[in-house]
């Protein structure tokens, strides 16, 4: 396992994470997801 990884911290690999799903809703349903600039 990469050192460097486990370093990350996990509030912010989760951020990241949150924001492609929040783009892959607002493809979705464009019209129901909330426009986030």
């Amino acid at each position: 396992m990469d050192k460097s990884q486990s370093s990350v911290n996990p509030m912010n690999s989760d951020m990241c994470w949150a924001q492609k799903e929040l783009r892959w809703v607002q493809r979705a349903y464009p019209k129901r997801a909330p426009q986030v600039q």
